[in-house]
């Protein structure tokens, strides 16, 4: 789970939240209920030091408590 989150949402997804030039996290959604809610990557990358990952409406995020 940790590969396909670190290469699938670098390459395939939705990008709500603005990044650095340059950065490419994704969200992708098939991979979100077996990754409990990590692979809304792309928030990760946008805010570092938020302990959700999931932030918008139908994101389930059950890692963040």
């Amino acid at each position: 789970m940790t590969w396909a989150i670190n290469s699938v949402c670098h390459v395939y997804g939705e990008r709500p939240f603005m990044m650095r030039p340059g950065d490419r996290a994704a969200n992708f959604r098939p991979l979100a209920l077996l990754s409990f809610g990590e692979s809304w990557h792309n928030l990760h990358h946008a805010d570092p030091t938020s302990a959700r990952h999931g932030m918008l409406r139908g994101q389930w995020d059950p890692s963040a408590g």
